[in-house]
C-alpha cells in the first residue's frame, strides 16, 4: 500500500530525476552511488531481520504446549540481530548524507567554472532543485529510522519481561504488546519497501551509463 508520504516522495523523485546529473562524472558521484547502495542493502537487511524477530515473537505468543525456552531463545537472538542491523542501517544513512554533501559540493565547484551567465544560472537552478529533493529523501530516511525506535523498545521490554517470567501467564501478559508490535512491523515494512524503491530509482538516476 502506498502511503501519503511515499506519494510525496515519488513526486520529489520525479523532479530529482530531471535535474540530478552533475556537470562531470566524478569520484563524488561514484561515492554517493556506493553509499546509496550500502544504505539500501542495510535498510533491506534490517527490514527482513525485523520480520524474523516478529515471526519468532508471534510463535512464542501463540505457543500452547511444550518448552517455552527454545522459542524464547530464538526471539531473543533475532531481536539482538535486529538491533545490530538497525544500528548499521543508521550508520549507512549517515554515510549517505556525507557522500551527498560531497557530491553537491563538487557540483557547485563545477558550476563555479562556468563563464556563460545563462548556462550558469540554469545550472544553479538545476542543482538547487536537486539538493532540495535529495534533502527530502534523506529526511524520509531519517523519519523511517525513527519509527524503529518505539518498536524496538517494545520488543526489548517484552524480552526483559519474559526473561524473569517465562511462563504461560507471562506470555499472556505480553501478548497484547506483541500483537501491537506485529501491526507496527507490517506498516513499517510497507513504508520501508517504498523507501527502497525510491533509493533504487535515485541510484539509477546518478548512474553514468546511458540508456
Amino acid at each position: 500500500m502506498k502511503t501519503q508520504s511515499s506519494v510525496f516522495l515519488r513526486s520529489a523523485l520525479f523532479a530529482l530525476l530531471v535535474v540530478s546529473a552533475p556537470l562531470t562524472m566524478s569520484a563524488s558521484q561514484e561515492e554517493l552511488a556506493k553509499a546509496m547502495a550500502d544504505a539500501q542493502a542495510n535498510i533491506r537487511q534490517t527490514g527482513n531481520q525485523l520480520q524474523l524477530t516478529i515471526q519468532s515473537l508471534t510463535a512464542l505468543a501463540e505457543q500452547k504446549t511444550g518448552d517455552l525456552k527454545p522459542t524464547f531463545a530464538a526471539f531473543a537472538t533475532n531481536l539482538t540481530q535486529t538491533e545490530a542491523d538497525a544500528k548499521a542501517a543508521a550508520e549507512r544513512a549517515t554515510a549517505m548524507g556525507a557522500a551527498a554533501k560531497t557530491y553537491f559540493d563538487t557540483w557547485q565547484n563545477d558550476i563555479n567554472t562556468i563563464s556563460n551567465p545563462d548556462l550558469k544560472a540554469r545550472a544553479v537552478k538545476r542543482m538547487t532543485n536537486a539538493q532540495k529533493n535529495y534533502d527530502k529523501l534523506t529526511a524520509a530516511v531519517k523519519a523511517t529510522a525513527e519509527q524503529y525506535k518505539p518498536l524496538l523498545s517494545d520488543l526489548q521490554d517484552i524480552k526483559v519481561t519474559l526473561a524473569s517470567d517465562l511462563t504461560a501467564d507471562g506470555i499472556k501478559a505480553v501478548k497484547g504488546i506483541a500483537s501491537r508490535a506485529a501491526r507496527r512491523m507490517q506498516s513499517l515494512h510497507a513504508e520501508t519497501n517504498d523507501l527502497l524503491e525510491i533509493i533504487a530509482e535515485i541510484r539509477a538516476s546518478i548512474d553514468s551509463k546511458a540508456g
